[in-house]
């Protein structure tokens, strides 16, 4: 965790009514698999838990409300990673180039 994203996990905590703790470890994952995908453990998730676009997976897997909390947690961090790698290399995006981000 870098020292910048203290404000982010203490916003999306509050936001999602999950542990500051619970957004690190989804944060850390996340950047792990290249903002599509996570795969972790957390008590706040029901312990192991998956998450890509359209597929959330939690330890309470008849859990449809914990299911949605994680589905809107992930996309809210995978939106705000994305954003900083579009940002920071110049219009590439996990290795492939984003022609609607470059000059003609």
């Amino acid at each position: 965790m870098s020292a910048n994203d203290g404000d982010l996990v203490d916003r999306l905590a509050k936001k999602h009514s999950v542990s500051p703790a619970a957004v690190q470890v989804v944060l850390a994952a996340l950047r792990s698999g290249g903002g599509r995908m996570a795969q972790f453990s957390h008590a706040d998730f029901g312990g192991m838990s998956q998450w890509s676009p359209g597929m959330s997976m939690v330890g309470d897997m008849f859990n449809a409300q914990l299911k949605a909390k994680l589905d809107a947690l992930c996309t809210d961090i995978a939106a705000h990673l994305a954003l900083l790698w579009q940002i920071f290399s110049g219009g590439e995006f996990l290795g492939f180039p984003r022609e609607d981000l470059r000059d003609s």
